[in-house]
């Protein structure tokens, strides 16, 4: 069995008339080092703990610094 190899500009798209659904929650444009990931996969647990205890760790300028401190050192 053959399978044609089809290169990235051609794969077809539906020929349904409406445009590719897209994700726009999706932030990826935005991510630009590893500090970023890490904030983006942390973020909702310091949510949580500020909600439950009252403290402020999202607005947290040590954080913020470490996290450009990170995106500067391994950038995507």
């Amino acid at each position: 069995m053959r399978f044609p190899i089809v290169r990235y500009g051609q794969i077809p798209t539906p020929k349904t008339g409406s445009a590719p659904a897209q994700n726009p929650g999706s932030n990826l444009g935005q991510i630009r080092g590893a500090g970023d990931v890490l904030e983006k996969m942390l973020r909702p647990g310091v949510k949580l703990i500020d909600s439950m205890l009252g403290t402020k760790l999202a607005e947290c300028d040590d954080c913020k610094a470490r996290r450009r401190w990170l995106n500067r050192l391994l950038p995507l």
